[in-house]
């Protein structure tokens, strides 16, 4: 994921700043644990992942409510909408709420 290793690195120049500022004397040490903490970064896109993954899920999952208030609302507009064959001549429609067949 493209931006939380964008967020990352400037989250690592943010903290370098500061500690350029704050206390320049560790700065080596900063630098060499620098590498160390990238798993952290790995870590964390893994843990967004599958969050967004989990999330992605639940949201695909439609409320048995709501299909119900859709169907209801369809219903009618399909039967209206039947009625006008045009110049096709087809077999009076069969309304059922789950399937609308010929």
């Amino acid at each position: 994921m493209k931006k939380i290793e964008e967020t990352w690195q400037q989250y690592l120049e943010d903290l370098k700043d500061q500690i350029e500022m704050a206390a320049p004397d560790i700065m080596p040490n900063f630098e060499e644990i620098k590498q160390a903490i990238h798993g952290i970064m790995d870590e964390i896109r893994d843990k967004v992942q599958a969050a967004l993954k989990a999330l992605s899920k639940c949201s695909s999952e439609v409320h048995p409510e709501y299909l119900e208030s859709l169907r209801s609302q369809l219903i009618p507009i399909f039967e209206d909408s039947l009625k006008f064959i045009g110049m096709y001549t087809l077999p009076a429609p069969t309304i059922n709420p789950l399937v609308l067949t010929y």
